[in-house]
């Protein structure tokens, strides 16, 4: 968002939500606002010392919307409410299949700030959208991310391995909530999760190299390997008993 645009004071006047930046890509995730006050022009909502923003000319908004610089709600949402606030709002978006395979719902609300959600347009599954602080918003991510996990170690404990649908399953849900989770000890637990459940083992290292290793820099693959050796083990003596 770069051309005709003004530069304008923020002040006290209305803000709305009408949209995120960018297109979701994945299940879930979260992306700056783009907000809209009562003349029709809007911008990329960004906390900064400046209080300063870009505005662009309502016309503009179906073209960016077209190529896929932002995303459009069905309904506006409010941003008053997190303006007494210097943390940065958030939109936190979700589609159907993620809230069915977490086992969660969309909240009325989360950490006593009240959750207004609305649709994603041009989404071919149905996407929710709301905005939240980003604590809260990253918050309920891993909570979600969390349930998962939980799905994950139960049917591990079950033996759950030795059908393909199940390990299918359990990717899924490693997958899912990666996508999800916000907090390292979860992302950590998660790529375990997933490392017990993928093969071949080549590729297993691949994935290690791709994904593991750049966000836990200190991690090496021996001692990845060993961590998850040492799960398989913690498994399969509850699957025995012991």
């Amino acid at each position: 968002m770069d051309s005709n645009a003004s530069e304008a004071k923020f002040d006290s006047q209305n803000l709305s939500v009408i949209g995120m930046d960018g297109t979701t890509l994945v299940e879930c995730g979260t992306s700056l606002p783009v907000v809209q006050r009562s003349n029709g022009e809007f911008c990329l909502f960004e906390m900064d010392s400046e209080s300063s923003r870009t505005w662009y000319a309502p016309a503009l908004f179906a073209d960016y919307r077209q190529k896929g610089r932002l995303s459009a709600f069905t309904q506006p949402i409010p941003l008053s409410k997190f303006l007494s606030s210097s943390e940065q709002p958030l939109v936190l978006f979700v589609n159907d299949d993620f809230l069915e395979e977490a086992d969660a719902q969309r909240p009325i609300s989360h950490q006593g700030t009240r959750v207004t959600w609305t649709r994603i347009e041009d989404e071919s599954l149905t996407m929710w959208a709301t905005c939240l602080p980003e604590t809260n918003a990253n918050d309920w991510l891993d909570l979600c991310a969390k349930q998962l996990l939980q799905k994950i170690d139960d049917r591990l404990h079950g033996g759950d391995l030795v059908v393909k649908a199940g390990r299918e399953q359990l990717l899924k849900w490693s997958d899912l909530g990666l996508c999800a989770a916000t907090e390292t000890q979860t992302r950590w637990n998660l790529y375990l999760r997933y490392g017990a459940v993928f093969t071949p083992k080549e590729r297993l290292r691949q994935m290690f190299d791709k994904f593991v290793k750049p966000e836990f820099p200190m991690i090496t693959w021996d001692s990845y390997d060993k961590e998850m050796y040492q799960m398989h083990v913690s498994i399969k003596g509850k699957q025995l008993g012991l």
